[in-house]
């Protein structure tokens, strides 16, 4: 369950222009959190002091729950001290603009979203869970979202009927859904399609780890819901 959402000060709670503006659509974003009962913790290269100054000039410092430093969060690299005992990684997801922070997101086990701040000389944010571009449609539900596609065990069901239930694929699926890929009048309308069964395989395999993620939806199979056979897509 996501209990905590840790923001980047510098790059995503503010833009990082020399004005140092809050960045657009973040005060929406902070109020929406909180309405939805998740902690907010800020992470700042500031003091704890002098980062609660800051936000209390801003307006907006009713809206965190807690501080980390940077330098207490990096000294610490590999070690989840700086939680203080409060919460679990598994319950924390963290919005940074900074290539460090993704990488020792992903080394506790923490998930980690990347924002491509357009004021910086933007890193590749390699390895983040999802890279966004703004805040303007992001709001507890987005971030809950790939926080979930993180944990989940079993493929997102869309829709069920009397009959039918559609559904993301999951890997076991490949091998039923390329048999009904060689089905001649299915096969002649396949785009960019090998045939060959290992390097379909990895294409279906890096698909689904990745398209359902980065997108929130994707390619979806349709399975009878008596026996779970795939009769399409």
């Amino acid at each position: 369950m996501l209990k905590a959402v840790i923001l980047e000060l510098n790059g995503v709670i503010l833009d990082c222009t020399q004005e140092g503006r809050i960045t657009p659509y973040a005060i929406e974003l902070l109020t929406d959190l909180h309405n939805h009962g998740v902690k907010l913790l800020l992470l700042s290269s500031l003091t704890t002091n002098d980062a609660k100054s800051l936000l209390t000039s801003l307006h907006i410092d009713s809206f965190i729950d807690d501080y980390i430093t940077r330098e207490n969060m990096h000294r610490n690299n590999g070690s989840v001290s700086f939680l203080k005992g409060k919460y679990q990684p598994q319950e924390c997801l963290l919005v940074t603009a900074s290539q460090e922070s993704i990488y020792l997101a992903n080394t506790i086990g923490i998930v980690c979203i990347g924002y491509s701040n357009p004021n910086t000389i933007q890193p590749s944010l390699w390895k983040a869970s999802m890279l966004v571009e703004g805040f303007e449609e992001i709001d507890y539900g987005f971030l809950n979202e790939v926080y979930q596609h993180e944990y989940r065990e079993f493929p997102k069901t869309i829709f069920v009927s009397d009959h039918l239930v559609i559904r993301e694929f999951c890997i076991t699926d490949f091998d039923d859904l390329y048999n009904i890929y060689q089905e001649p009048e299915i096969n002649r309308f396949l785009e960019n399609y090998s045939n060959d069964y290992n390097i379909e395989k990895a294409k279906f395999t890096a698909y689904i780890q990745y398209i359902y993620k980065y997108y929130g939806f994707g390619q979806w199979g349709v399975f009878t819901k008596e026996d779970n056979k795939l009769i399409g897509q």
